[in-house]
């Protein structure tokens, strides 16, 4: 029996970090694309552990963890081997995760969240997560988070300990890109975050590209969710493609539905 693969032929660019690449990879070749690795961003440890060891060592002290990244989530659980503190020190606390690969994570953890949104963005959350007054939450994210959540959590009544977890630098292998887009190697360009958005046009300038936005809008665009659109927008880029449940896994199906389309109108 022959397997259905929508996407063959098709070179997909991936611009997310190294480190999350390969279940995007590998369901991208399972349906036959051609997957092509110039990672944008890189994650790296912050400068200083001392104020979110402290946090984690006084976990008792809130009510509600929010994680809003698998990386989040994994430098919690880092820290704490680190650290040598016990993980069951989190059975006492409330989780709220935000994507399905968030809420993955915790669960293989051990830690299964008890909330998770309807959509996987900030503000589908805030508008589902009532309630929050007198409620200490504590928040790890990346230092270049949006800093929605927090201000309009600490609007609501809420005590927020929002603390740096991982940084989000950008990556140089993403300087590739722009040979394959001379040379028209590039069917669809994939965005999973604002940042690779950022950090791709930033550095494909920084090569001399200064018409980066010109090549990228000759490929097809694919953003995983509507922040992400807008970042490219923003900064002179079309998005083709968007996808419905704003994860790797939703990006996929948005692709092979592209892809479809396409075929039909051959």
């Amino acid at each position: 029996m022959t397997m259905r693969t929508p996407l063959a032929g098709k070179r997909i660019v991936l611009t997310r970090a190294r480190e999350q690449m390969t279940e995007f990879a590998q369901l991208l070749e399972a349906n036959g694309a051609d997957v092509l690795y110039c990672s944008a961003i890189q994650t790296l440890p912050p400068d200083d552990w001392q104020a979110f060891d402290r946090a984690l060592s006084q976990i008792e002290r809130f009510d509600w963890l929010l994680a809003t990244s698998t990386n989040a989530v994994r430098a919690v659980f880092e820290r704490y081997g680190v650290l040598g503190l016990p993980c069951n020190a989190l059975d006492q606390l409330k989780i709220a995760a935000i994507g399905k690969a968030t809420a993955k994570l915790l669960t293989d953890f051990g830690h299964a969240p008890d909330f998770v949104p309807h959509a996987y963005v900030a503000e589908q959350f805030l508008a589902e997560f009532q309630d929050v007054a007198g409620q200490r939450i504590f928040l790890p994210q990346a230092d270049i988070a949006r800093p929605l959540l927090r201000e309009a959590l600490t609007a609501r009544g809420a005590e927020v300990t929002a603390l740096v977890a991982y940084r989000t630098v950008p990556d140089p292998q993403v300087v590739e890109l722009a040979e394959l887009l001379r040379q028209q190697h590039v069917d669809v360009v994939t965005f999973s975050s604002s940042s690779t958005v950022r950090y791709t046009i930033e550095a494909l300038h920084a090569a001399g590209m200064r018409n980066s936005q010109e090549f990228l809008n000759q490929t097809i665009i694919a953003s995983i969710g509507p922040i992400t659109s807008q970042t490219a927008l923003d900064l002179g880029l079309h998005v083709d493609i968007e996808a419905a449940e704003h994860s790797t896994q939703g990006l996929v199906e948005a692709l092979v539905e592209w892809a479809n389309a396409e075929k039909e109108l051959a």
